[in-house]
């Protein structure tokens, strides 16, 4: 099925090539171990996009949890 569409492979080629991607098991035990996790890093690391993603197939996002995305310029503006 989708394993097969070109698209979808190059999606996951996509996924797979952001800094992120290398992250995924720390995160997800950092998330397990915490209440709160504050993740930081560079611009199209794939903070917004992979960070929940990896919660949502993980089965962290479920109730009660919430997964909360903010904007990485409140983040910069509070540590100044």
């Amino acid at each position: 099925a989708l394993a097969g569409d070109r698209e979808f492979q190059d999606i996951q080629r996509t996924r797979e090539s952001l800094p992120v991607a290398g992250w995924k098991e720390p995160l997800l035990r950092a998330v397990r171990g915490s209440g709160v996790l504050v993740v930081s890093g560079a611009t199209g690391s794939g903070k917004t996009t992979q960070v929940p993603r990896f919660l949502l197939e993980a089965g962290l996002a479920e109730s009660p949890r919430v997964v909360a995305v903010t904007q990485p310029r409140r983040i910069a503006a509070i540590s100044v």
